[in-house]
């Protein structure tokens, strides 16, 4: 017994360590630190941040030196969603001093939003307990063509340098140095993350009891539970399908984007009041996803929150998919961890729950595997059909996403029938339907275009606006930048953006001949392409679904191959050891995602019910009370204008369904400056020949035309004002 309980508590306290040891290891990478470097973190002033530097401007800050050796300073920039060809000279020196110790000059195109810049000077040996300045003055910025501080992310990085040589001739240093990295590490981890990591441990710890020391009762009811037939069948999917449907629902109805939230509301808006979708009015993804979500809006209400929780439907869909596509395959408990893991790594913890297209193209890309999952089993042209409908239906939810599907399911069957799993006659079936149901349900939505007078203006927003979308923030598709993207980065040491596609292809090597994981491989690498141009987590997320629980299949499959046959344990022993790896690889990115899902709960929040577009949505007091005062502004307008209209200067639609009064001036009403005039010949003169006609503008980021006015001084977050002509 004294044997017993020794194993369970060490074995709690390695996980407690493990666990502690990956946070610190996170942070320090995620702060740009070193082995032989020390990091403080230092905050902008809020005067500075955001602020545009525009030609001439210049942004100072100080800061007292915490170590000896400084050698880097590290910001992180926002280039506002464009590459800048604008200059910046960066300077530091010491408080008290006229004579910089270092200027140099710098390109801002090499700043991204998403890492941090390094700038690296002539290390300052004494420099502990000394006040510093730094200062970045803009040699070139413009309103169009310029950089901002991004102090949302803490600040910037001071870096002290203490390499191997250093220490080696200074030993008496080791010990402070030793001791400073120590308390940088323990002061990375929060209280919430204390907790997360203690509550895991206490999981595996009661895990570990109940597998150990086997209580008659727990084990008894754990194993009626598993030999109740309903319990695979019914009950699994109903828990998986009520949790995600709860906590993505929930979290749908939490804070607004008004770019996002805009370009995915607006065109459904639209649709149901009568206008033509592509010709009168603009969506980026397919037409079914607008669709979709106009029908949602015409049966439920015409609210955001009604594509919003439709969205979370669709996601709770998908889940049940995941299982129902991978019960086959893998033990139950290692499944549903999977699938629990995949609801806590969702991108709606950490930024704002999105109804994208993405999301709705998914859903069909997993129903068309699942049921030619099944059509490997029995050749059922009924089930083919559907399959082949299933899988055409994902290009007209998102492009990108339709065109890696049918190449995903075309290389998959070609793969199976060169290996010869499958037969010729299987193989032409197999391609035969699903070119064949692409290439028709393709004619049936161009005949719908046709009819109305919209091909043209369907082919102009969803082809050729996402060639040239990617042609400029995929840096011109090129190879190195692509295979940039497909390597992200994560919150883990290891992305696990990386490992989830690498493992597919290992598990595709080990076990080629199985004709299930051979489609759910070939369509979940096609589905990685998803990461270029744009890697974020989000995109990241959707497009490695279809793959995520067969990470956790790969890694059961080496613990098998390395542990069940080496040291003779129990199939379930097995089990469990993987869930606890599968748990702390992901264990970095679901803290940080909980973390901030917490404090997301935790916010201050207040019931919109003005304007009525957003009515049920849960805003922060002040995003709530500015957009009721645009919309109670902009029915003051149309009462002493009736014959006027809204426009915006700005990229964010959702502004323009704070009343149905509100007119389209052409089919893309939105203002993207990084669009040209290969789309639409006239977008920009269509565009400012607007202001002539007395409109209220939505003034985007302080940009005015010639004769307008601000009608006050009250500036949204996100940089909106209300403007008038002068007179």
């Amino acid at each position: 017994m004294k044997k017993k309980l020794l194993i369970v508590v060490t074995l709690f306290l390695i996980s407690v360590v493990f666990q502690g040891g990956l946070v610190t290891l996170y942070r320090s990478r995620h702060q740009d630190e070193q082995f032989t470097t020390l990091v403080q973190n230092v905050s902008f002033s809020s005067e500075v941040t955001h602020r545009r530097l525009l030609s001439g401007d210049k942004i100072s800050q100080s800061f007292i030196a915490d170590h000896d050796n400084l050698g880097t300073i590290s910001i992180l920039f926002n280039n506002h969603n464009r590459i800048n060809d604008d200059w910046v000279i960066f300077r530091v020196r010491e408080a008290g001093s006229n004579d910089w110790h270092y200027e140099n000059k710098y390109k801002s195109d090499q700043f991204y939003p998403n890492v941090k810049f390094p700038f690296g000077f002539p290390v300052i040996d004494k420099s502990r307990n000394r006040e510093f300045f730094i200062e970045i003055e803009s040699i070139g910025g413009s309103e169009n063509n310029s950089i901002s501080i991004n102090g949302e992310m803490g600040g910037f990085n001071a870096i002290y340098s203490f390499p191997r040589s250093y220490l080696q001739a200074n030993p008496n240093e080791i010990p402070v140095f030793f001791i400073s990295r120590l308390k940088m590490y323990l002061s990375h981890i929060a209280f919430l993350e204390f907790c997360i990591i203690l509550g895991v441990s206490l999981v595996f710890l009661m895990l570990l009891t109940i597998k150990v020391f086997k209580p008659k009762r727990i084990t008894q009811y754990l194993q009626q539970l598993q030999d109740n037939s309903k319990f695979e069948t019914v009950l699994i999917p109903f828990i998986i399908f009520l949790l995600t449907l709860l906590i993505s629902g929930y979290f749908s109805t939490l804070e607004v984007d008004p770019h996002h939230d805009g370009i995915l509301l607006k065109p459904a808006f639209d649709l149901i009041n009568g206008k033509i979708l592509f010709k009168d009015t603009f969506t980026q993804y397919g037409a079914l996803t607008t669709i979709i979500q106009a029908q949602a809006l015409k049966i439920f209400g015409s609210y955001l929150i009604t594509i919003k929780l439709l969205t979370a439907f669709f996601y709770a869909l998908i889940s049940v998919l995941l299982y129902l596509i991978y019960r086959k395959i893998m033990p139950q408990a290692v499944l549903f961890t999977s699938l629990i893991i995949w609801l806590l790594m969702a991108p709606y913890y950490s930024s704002i729950f999105l109804p994208w297209s993405s999301v709705y193209a998914l859903f069909f890309q997993l129903a068309s595997l699942y049921i030619f999952g099944r059509c490997l089993e029995n050749y059922s042209t009924k089930k083919l059909l559907l399959a082949s409908v299933f899988s055409s239906l994902v290009f007209w939810c998102k492009q990108t996403v339709g065109v890696f599907t049918i190449l995903g399911l075309l290389s998959s069957f070609i793969y199976l029938f060169v290996n010869k799993i499958i037969t010729r006659k299987t193989f032409i079936k197999l391609g035969v339907y699903l070119l064949g149901v692409n290439l028709i349900v393709g004619l049936l939505f161009i005949l719908y275009f046709l009819s109305n007078q919209s091909l043209v203006d369907w082919y102009k927003q969803s082809m050729q606006l996402a060639f040239l979308w990617g042609r400029i923030f995929g840096g011109g598709f090129n190879p190195l930048k692509i295979l940039k993207a497909l390597f992200p980065t994560s919150l883990s040491p290891v992305s696990v953006w990386v490992l989830i596609p690498i493992s597919a292809i290992l598990m595709q090597i080990s076990d080629h001949k199985n004709k299930l994981i051979s489609l759910i491989v070939f369509l979940g690498l096609a589905s990685w392409l998803q990461y270029y141009p744009l890697s974020d987590p989000r995109h990241s997320y959707w497009a490695v679904t279809p793959i995520f629980p067969l990470f956790a299949l790969f890694i059961l499959k080496i613990c098998q191959k390395f542990i069940f046959v080496r040291f003779k344990l129990s199939r379930k022993t097995v089990n469990h050891l993987a869930i606890l790896l599968l748990s702390l690889v992901f264990f970095y990115d679901i803290s940080g995602r909980l973390g901030k899902g917490f404090s997301k709960l935790m916010g201050d929040y207040t019931h919109v019910n003005q304007p009525t577009i957003l009515k049920g949505m849960r805003l922060p007091i002040r995003d709530a009370e500015f957009y009721n005062y645009l919309s109670k502004s902009i029915s003051d307008y149309f009462i002493m204008h009736p014959k006027g209209n809204v426009v915006t200067n700005g990229p964010n639609a959702l502004y323009l369904t704070f009343d149905s009064r509100i007119k389209n001036i052409q089919p893309i009403y939105v203002n993207w400056t990084w669009l040209d005039d290969s789309i639409y010949p006239d977008y920009y003169k269509i565009i400012n020949g607007s202001y002539k006609n007395n409109s209220l503008l939505i003034s985007y980021e302080g940009q005015l035309p010639e004769g307008y006015c601000f009608i006050d001084d009250r500036v949204n977050s996100d940089s909106i004002a209300l403007s008038l002509p002068c007179n």
